[in-house]
């Protein structure tokens, strides 16, 4: 599972069919009454800003994608099948919202009234018509204020396809979509070979959303994450990335999505173990190599970031949706170079991160009286392939995890570890600048890794 933009991903020529939900099955939603089960926090934050969007005449295309290989020639009906399979399962995707005096109602579509409709456009001889293509039918079919928030493809030739799974935030993260591409695997290889498919029955994202809102967060618990919040934006200032974009004033740029370096399985698992060794994690242990190449680069001698913080509650179980929280972290990184002592302060930070975990970020930007624009901010995302539900059990997917089309003046780091290593991603202003730094910094991050373990 690599991360690419979908722009400078290779997709094989083929025949290209699309898949929409079909007009009964649209019908069924209009009809449907409301559901009892509230958006989540985060759902409704990203509802509210598109809302905000749509009154300012804006549309904001927000969605990620899957891309997984099949091997041998795969027919429309049996993808089809697979793909109805994926949306039958899981709750977040048969659900959206109406608005309605301002208030958002959810509804829900059952499961046997979910059906698709293929489209087929065409055959591209290229790879680079391919993309186009697809990028601008997930811009145009992808909308966070309308059901359904996905689209489905396949590219289909005579001796394999690839499949397309792809979803607003809304409805998904980075987890779930790894997730789909997974079960879309076994949903597809399953009819193919006449048999049931071996998958556990999916956990609810709805009662998620319901139990978020009905359980009650002690006072003690908000108040505490609120304080965490203040002491980290003391000096009045979200945390910026430790290089220089050079951004200048005007509108957003476009965003670039870059693999800048990548460390084997054999060096990933030595430097887990060293940080075992000193009593804290892998992901505790890259981010205090990410501090020391900082002081290397700027001479920053703290660190600061916002991580996000997966809130499933049982991450070995299928599910699909926004399973997401934000938490920021700070520490002091050596001057002296001793990465031991850096690695104690970042465990510190971090283990004061995961106490807040259970309140909500929206939650404490409320409390703290307005909205707080951290998607300007320095993100450190680290996400492992590794232990999603099946993956012990089957072989490793041949698949991409696909970005689409961002803008904006900050720059986030993704780190994202599957079975081969640790791919070392930035998401950054495509400036020739930004690009430059961006690769001197997490070439001395390598470098810090690398020397530690050898």
């Amino acid at each position: 599972m690599r991360m690419r933009m979908l722009l400078e991903s290779h997709v094989a020529p083929g025949r290209l069919v699309l898949w929409r939900v079909a007009p009964d099955t649209i019908a069924a939603a209009q009809a449907a009454l409301e559901h009892p089960a509230p958006p989540s926090y985060v759902q409704e934050e990203h509802l509210r800003q598109a809302l905000a969007r749509r009154r300012e005449g804006r549309r904001l295309p927000r969605w990620h994608a899957g891309a997984i290989e099949i091997a041998g020639p795969a027919t429309p009906a049996a993808v089809e099948n697979a793909l109805t399979g994926l949306l039958r399962r899981h709750d977040a995707l048969r659900s959206g919202f109406r608005t309605e005096g301002g208030r958002l109602r959810r509804f829900l579509v059952a499961p046997e009234d979910i059906a698709l409709v293929p489209e087929d456009a065409g055959e591209f001889d290229t790879s680079a018509a391919l993309r186009e293509r697809l990028g601008t039918y997930f811009d145009g079919a992808i909308d966070t204020l309308e059901w359904p928030a996905y689209a489905f493809a396949a590219v289909l030739r005579d001796s394999s396809a690839t499949v397309f799974t792809a979803f607003d935030h809304l409805n998904s993260d980075a987890h779930s979509v790894a997730t789909a591409l997974r079960e879309v695997q076994e949903l597809y290889t399953a009819d193919v070979e006449g048999r049931a498919p071996s998958l556990e029955q999916a956990s609810s994202y709805l009662d998620f959303c319901t139990a978020q809102r009905q359980d009650p967060i002690p006072g003690g618990e908000v108040a505490a994450a609120v304080s965490h919040w203040s002491e980290f934006l003391s000096d009045g200032l979200l945390p910026q990335a430790p290089v220089k974009t050079a951004v200048i004033a005007g509108p957003p740029p476009v965003l670039v999505n870059h693999e800048f370096q990548f460390l084997d399985d054999s060096i990933v698992t030595a430097c887990e173990k060293w940080c075992r060794a000193n009593g804290q994690t892998l992901f505790t242990g890259l981010l205090a190599a990410l501090g020391q190449a900082a002081f290397a680069v700027s001479g920053r001698t703290v660190f600061r970031t916002i991580i996000p913080l997966q809130t499933r509650r049982n991450p070995a179980a299928p599910s699909l949706g926004w399973y997401i929280n934000a938490a920021p972290v700070r520490f002091t990184v050596s001057p002296a170079g001793a990465l031991e002592e850096t690695l104690a302060d970042a465990g510190t930070a971090t283990r004061a991160a995961l106490r807040h975990l259970g309140v909500p970020f929206e939650r404490v930007e409320y409390e703290l009286g307005g909205e707080l624009a951290v998607q300007t901010a320095f993100w450190t995302s680290y996400l492992d392939f590794r232990p999603l539900p099946g993956n012990r059990h089957q072989p490793p997917l041949d698949a991409q995890l696909l970005t689409g089309p961002r803008t904006g003046t900050g720059v986030d780091l993704f780190l994202n570890r599957t079975e081969a290593g640790l791919s070392v991603r930035a998401r950054h202003p495509d400036v020739e600048a930004a690009r430059k730094h961006i690769a001197v910094y997490l070439a001395t991050f390598s470098d810090t890794v690398t020397a530690l373990v050898s």
